[in-house]
């Protein structure tokens, strides 16, 4: 009656103490196995399996004990629905089954260390295959199932778990060595991409902004507004309507536009049928040298290479040499025409093939009245873009030699180290400034760069005024061309007066505004001349390429700088470059004479 108790249920304690020893045995053949002891482990468990059914019976004190632990840990086994849940609930709650535990594991090539590390390891590959668990009797039949696994079987699946493991945990493979790199590859390309799409983002934006300001429902643009987008560049689409906005060939009136447009280019088309008729007596030195310097303007660029091109840009040269006596014809003219020229051929492009406007030819996709507009067009916005800078091409060319001279203090007073450099190489400013000033920096940079720059350009030194008062005097706009005859000086001098003497037709009926709101208007309305504005610029580009100067002698120095390598630049570097000269700008516009 005394042993009655200790065999209670034996078939119910025998199989949970079995499916107990089962358990821990599976952990420590895992273990063993990683350590490359296949064979041995295999035999082990086999001979666990033998123990544990003698165990059952031989250990009679502790079966209740055993029961009760079992029962709660299959409880909770149930309720996480998990064989591995159940697994680790028993290596956590049962010190016994620690102990038993680290008994198969403390052998001569293993280590405690080693074991807690492939323990997380497979417990996290298990953690994947959780199995619904219905009661305790199909636990321990899928556990007793899966012992009776062939040695085969079961290495090959825990080599194919310990290859999982491993190389999730950064195991050397070859294998993982290429998903590295191929990883690296895809990372490097979602950011191309992302970058793509960032720049992207912002050209869409920036097309919006100048959007809401041109297609505004008010027939007036606000110019100022439209000056403060285009200091950052202006969408190549928007381009040829921004710049006639910015340099006052367009007023800011809309309702005006159509009109506007239509009476300058009809009053162009005249004047050049004038000129190349028997009526006009041709000045063949003008013609001759615009002649010579038509084939040099960008001899790199294909566009300028056409003959319809060259002719245009011809008879634009002459027309402006002629209205403007004073100056005539200066060599550096010819290349002020051509941004103008190259932007205004976008207006009839399709979107598509904006970006090919230097390649193609515009008699393949321009009507001969389309070709007369864009001449137009080209002729009166120049004319607006050298009133600002006609002392430049005066005689003697007094304003390049101040700019030259301001360019010499403003080196001076930003960087002593080159200034210096170049003072005891015998190297003048003069020397490689001249040309900066006289082109304005169009031999020195591409010319897609030098369109952006003058987004910048048109918007800093634009004013606040719009078109309302006519470019023509009244006196040109009443004068019937063909019945001039060959003598037209009378009629180049009266729109030259009318140019630079210009007014508002309502200027005569308005009272003259008192001294003190007329100089509080003035000042407001005071903006950076386009002189001014280039000197820094020009200041920025020198400083550039301080380094690179303060290396060489007299003759690298002029090579260099009659040769600077700008081809690749981008909007990036130009960029840098008009903030840079607007740092410097703000810093010593007003003190120009503390230069020296």
């Amino acid at each position: 009656m005394s042993s009655k108790p200790s065999h209670t249920n034996p078939k119910e304690a025998g199989s949970r103490s079995l499916f107990s020893t089962l358990m821990r045995s599976m952990s420590a053949s895992s273990v063993n196995m990683s350590s490359h002891h296949n064979n041995s482990n295999a035999n082990r468990t086999h001979d666990i399996m033998l123990k544990t059914n003698n165990s059952a019976a031989a250990i009679p004190g502790k079966s209740d004990s055993h029961k009760s632990s079992t029962s709660n840990s299959s409880s909770r086994a149930a309720s996480t629905n998990g064989i591995n849940v159940s697994t680790s609930t028993f290596s956590t709650k049962n010190s016994s089954s620690k102990s038993l535990l680290h008994s198969h594991t403390s052998g001569k090539h293993s280590k405690k260390k080693k074991y807690e590390d492939y323990s997380e390891d497979w417990s996290a590959t298990v953690d994947d295959y959780s199995v619904p668990v219905k009661d305790n009797d199909f636990l321990i039949n899928e556990v007793r199932s899966s012992t009776h696994l062939s040695r085969t079987d079961s290495q090959g699946n825990l080599a194919k778990i310990l290859s999982t493991t491993s190389s999730t945990t950064g195991n050397q493979l070859p294998k993982t060595k290429t998903l590295t790199e191929d990883e690296e590859i895809n990372y490097s390309l979602e950011r191309e991409n992302e970058k793509e799409l960032q720049k992207l983002n912002s050209k869409l934006s920036k097309i919006s902004r100048f959007d809401d300001i041109l297609k505004t429902s008010n027939n007036t643009i606000n110019l100022s507004e439209l000056r403060k987008v285009s200091w950052n560049g202006v969408p190549i689409s928007h381009r040829p309507l921004v710049w006639k906005l910015l340099i006052g060939y367009l007023p800011a009136n809309k309702r005006r536009h159509e009109t506007l447009l239509e009476r300058k280019r009809n009053e162009y088309q005249m004047g050049i049928e004038h000129m190349f008729s028997g009526k006009h007596q041709r000045d063949q030195s003008t013609w001759h040298q615009i002649e010579i310097d038509i084939p040099r303007t960008n001899p790199h660029i294909k566009l300028y290479q056409f003959k319809s091109v060259q002719d245009s840009l011809q008879k634009i040269l002459y027309y402006w040499a002629i209205r403007h006596p004073a100056s005539g014809y200066v060599q550096g003219i010819n290349d002020l025409v051509t941004p103008f020229f190259q932007t205004f051929l976008t207006e009839y492009l399709p979107e598509k093939k904006l970006d090919m406007v230097e390649v193609l030819d515009p008699q393949d996709y321009l009507t001969t009245e389309q070709f007369v507009q864009v001449e137009a067009d080209s002729f009166w916005c120049l004319t607006k873009f050298l009133d600002t800078i006609i002392d430049n091409y005066i005689h003697g060319q007094p304003a390049i030699l101040k700019q030259v001279s301001n360019l010499e203090s403003l080196c001076k007073r930003i960087d002593v180290d080159l200034y210096q450099h170049l003072q005891n190489e015998n190297v003048q400013f003069l020397q490689f400034a001249f040309r900066w000033m006289n082109c304005l920096l169009m031999r020195e940079l591409p010319m897609s760069i030098v369109i952006r720059m003058w987004d910048t350009y048109l918007a800093e030194t634009s004013s606040d005024e719009d078109l309302e008062d006519e470019t023509l005097s009244p006196t040109m706009e009443s004068l019937n061309i063909s019945a001039l005859g060959g003598n037209t000086s009378s009629l180049f001098e009266s729109s030259l007066r009318g140019s630079k003497g210009q007014f508002k037709k309502n200027d005569l009926t308005q009272k003259a505004p008192t001294s003190t709101n007329s100089a509080a208007s003035s000042s407001m309305k005071r903006r950076t001349s386009l002189s001014e504005f280039h000197v820094f610029v020009c200041a920025a580009f020198l400083e550039n390429w301080a380094n690179v100067l303060l290396q060489m002698d007299f003759q690298g120095i002029i090579t260099f700088l009659q040769n600077v390598p700008t081809t690749t630049w981008g909007e990036k570097e130009i960029e840098i470059l008009l903030s840079e000269a607007f740092m410097w700008q703000t810093l010593y516009k007003d003190a120009t004479s503390h230069w020296l």
